[in-house]
């Protein structure tokens, strides 16, 4: 199905023009940044003002994240946004739109908003998702209802907004196209374009670009006592292992990670404030696991002195009533768990969470109503949690020790980025390439069943990138290089973290992490040939059907950094590294043919 040439409020390019005329981002730090927080703001209202919802649903994360970056230079509209949500809120709304069907035989009014869209998968499996969800808590209540009848009574009362639109065919399913409005439209390029620099500016605004778990800041040049060097912690320092730009610190609880769990907190730089975020990585959690876990963190909080903490597990036992609220129970276990981390952290920082802001207003949105759901993280966060808390996991999963490497080979950190890089960069192909199947075998007129793609749980990406560096899991030294470079990634919108759980054959539920793919993964190696993207576009145009590409792409970067540098048996490590990003992502080409246009349309971003 081809996406309509126009909807509401919609505009369209003109073949050859980037949207607006010009970019409407090209200058993310002067007049079009104003430009942007402008029609941002009124992109939004205008979707919630005029329809009379009852829910508007803003899908994770860099949508609200986004909106969020608006707030802070037009507080004056907070009052506007109290009552949006994300698509993980909306599960645990189901019930009352289950009773508001059962009472009226209606369906309540529902914004969907959402930055770009580029084929609609994610779109179409979640709506499908949420109503079976709806459908059961009907089932639940004993309600008499009609599947059909309901469905049709959903997208009757479902809008869709979104600011910037693929003008390729989509598969987004038709029902919702019939109520979808879009702002712009345009060309791979152009979206693409909107895309990049949308992210910077997330990244250049004051907030953690995260969804579900809750991030101190403090102003940059803030007196918090908090210490760089923490004892028992592992430190990764700014200057290691550097990813565009990013100034970040990673600290990882040093007891942990013999068991393969690895408690982090990141502390980088963002704007005029340093932020502090946890996280939790682990390997796959099985039913059982997850139980004991959930019992665990209950078990240390019930000894414990301090309260605040009953109403974040009264939200975590009623997303684990439904099968398909689970991903919302693992994202409330993740947060429990960071902000136990974090809060470890701290006190083992010599310093207070008074100390700090928190952003439990944004992460309320995750979760329910914002009114309603930010008084429970922010009494969450006034927990005391005891010094044992932490070391009392691995035997909570049941969790042997991790066999140390006896190799203790060191491997470069240089080594480690561009490895993370070429994996997330291939996965992203491989992502590509499989809805532009789905596309043609749509067009064909042959419905297919869309899997989820384009992601990977983070046990066995570790384990991938271990084995590519031919080091394992006891390698400590480099499993910290891997997290550094991986939660770098994701503060600039490379890749996301997604929370899962997934029923297994046997009926049993398993839970994980998984590193997915955004739209800004593509982006990933002609950004790291962009000093020299116009060569390496004129190269690849004639020379991408040679299977020589990738030896023509060598010889003519090697001559090129010779006559810039005037020594050619003496090139830079910065070269030597253009160098090998130019083979490899000539490579990458030549595997996969049919994909070039995707990957080399970057000219409106690397010009």
């Amino acid at each position: 199905m081809v996406l309509p040439a126009g909807g509401a409020g919609a505009v369209r390019t003109r073949k050859g023009d980037t949207f607006l005329g010009k970019s409407l981002l090209n200058n993310i730090e002067g007049r079009d940044s104003a430009r942007l927080l402008e029609e941002g703001v009124s992109w939004y209202l205008n979707a919630v003002r005029n329809g009379g919802y009852d829910y508007v649903v803003a899908m994770t994360r860099r949508c609200p994240n986004w909106m969020e970056a608006f707030l802070l230079q037009a507080p004056e509209f907070r009052g506007q946004f109290v009552n949006m949500i994300t698509e993980n809120a909306l599960l645990m709304e189901s019930e009352k739109l289950a009773d508001y069907y059962a009472e009226t035989g209606r369906f309540m009014k529902i914004a969907l908003l959402d930055d770009v869209l580029v084929h609609g998968r994610s779109l179409n499996e979640f709506l499908l998702f949420w109503l079976e969800l709806v459908a059961e808590c009907l089932r639940r209540k004993e309600a008499a209802f009609d599947y059909e009848a309901l469905w049709r009574e959903f997208c009757g009362n479902l809008t869709i907004y979104v600011y910037f639109v693929n003008d390729a065919p989509v598969l987004l399913k038709q029902e919702y196209q019939r109520g979808m409005h879009f702002q712009y439209i345009g060309r791979e390029s152009e979206w693409r374009k909107f895309s990049w620099d949308i992210s910077e500016y997330i990244w250049k605004s004051e907030i953690a670009n995260t969804s579900y778990v809750i991030s101190a800041s403090i102003p940059k040049g803030g007196t918090s006592r908090l210490q760089e060097i923490l004892n028992g912690w592992d430190t990764v320092g700014e200057d290691v292992i550097p990813y565009r730009g990013t100034q970040q610190r990673l600290y990882i609880y040093r007891d942990l990670s013999a068991y393969g769990v690895y408690a982090t907190v990141r502390s980088y730089v963002c704007g005029d404030r340093r932020f502090y975020t946890p996280y939790v990585f682990s390997g796959d959690l099985s039913q059982e696991q997850a139980a004991a876990l959930t019992g665990y963190l209950k078990g240390v909080l019930e000894r414990g002195s301090s309260a605040g903490w009953e109403g974040a597990f009264a939200l975590l036992e009623r997303a684990a009533e439904f099968s398909r609220r689970r991903n919302v129970y693992f994202q409330l276990l993740n947060l429990l768990l960071g902000q136990m981390t974090l809060a470890r952290f701290v006190a083992d920082g010599g310093a207070s969470m008074a100390d700090f802001d928190l952003d439990t207003g944004k992460i309320a949105y995750n979760f329910g109503i914002s009114q309603e759901i930010k008084p429970i993280l922010d009494a969450l966060c006034t927990v005391q949690w005891p010094e044992e808390a932490l070391m009392g996991l691995p035997q909570a999963l049941g969790l042997a020790p991790v066999e140390a490497d006896a190799s203790r080979k060191q491997v470069p950190a240089v080594l480690v980025r561009s490895t993370v890089e070429e994996m997330i960069y291939r996965q992203a192909v491989r992502h590509e390439t499989y809805a532009k199947q789905l596309e043609q075998a749509f067009a064909a007129g042959q419905e297919e069943e869309i899997k989820r793609t384009g992601e990977i749980r983070f046990a066995g990406f570790l384990t991938q990138i271990l084995n590519a560096l031919g080091v394992s899991a006891g390698n400590d030294e480099t499993v910290r290089l891997i997290i550094a470079v991986l939660t770098q990634m994701m503060d600039r919108g490379d890749v996301s973290l997604k929370a899962r759980a997934e029923e297994q054959k046997d009926g049993q539920f398993c839970c994980y992490s998984s590193i997915r793919n955004t739209e800004m993964s593509l982006a990933i190696m002609p950004r790291k040939v962009s000093g020299h993207f116009r060569e390496f576009f004129r190269l690849a145009q004639f020379f991408w059907r040679d299977n020589d590409f990738p030896q023509r792409a060598e010889a003519y970067f090697t001559m090129l950094f010779s006559m810039e540098s005037g020594d050619s048996g003496n090139l830079s490590p910065e070269a030597q590294e253009q160098i090998k990003s130019a083979v490899t992502f000539a490579n990458i080409i030549c595997e996969n043919r049919k994909m070039v246009s995707s990957m080399m349309d970057w000219r409106e971003v690397f010009p």
